[in-house]
């Protein structure tokens, strides 16, 4: 894998909707749906894009490693993502990182620490 972590963004109050069954899966996942993860590097523009409406989000931090589901490498909306078709178990969930929108948007700052 090209990849050490994966993170999806939703809106805070969709937690308990999206992990109901046990496992993550998108709020709009029928039977081909996935998941929208992405690396760092592309975190803070996707969320002041795809959620620029909303004031609160949930930065979910995802280790690939205990995914079991395919992931795919797509272009979405001009960023460079990774699907994961299927559901993630609670397990591969790392961390939550609840992010709150300021005066210029939301501000991702991911370090890596080798």
């Amino acid at each position: 894998m090209e990849y050490d972590l994966l993170f999806s963004l939703i809106n805070k109050q969709d937690w308990k909707e999206v992990t109901s069954s046990g496992q993550l899966k998108s709020i709009t996942q029928d039977d081909d749906g996935y998941l929208t993860c992405l690396e760092s590097n592309e975190l803070e523009k996707y969320a002041n894009t795809i959620y620029s409406s909303s004031e609160e989000l949930l930065l979910i931090v995802i280790d690939p490693l205990r995914i079991q589901s395919p992931i795919k490498k797509a272009n979405e909306e001009g960023f460079s993502v990774f699907r994961v078709f299927g559901s993630i178990p609670l397990d591969a969930v790392i961390d939550k990182i609840t992010l709150k929108k300021g005066k210029k948007g939301f501000s991702v700052h991911i370090k890596h620490h080798d």
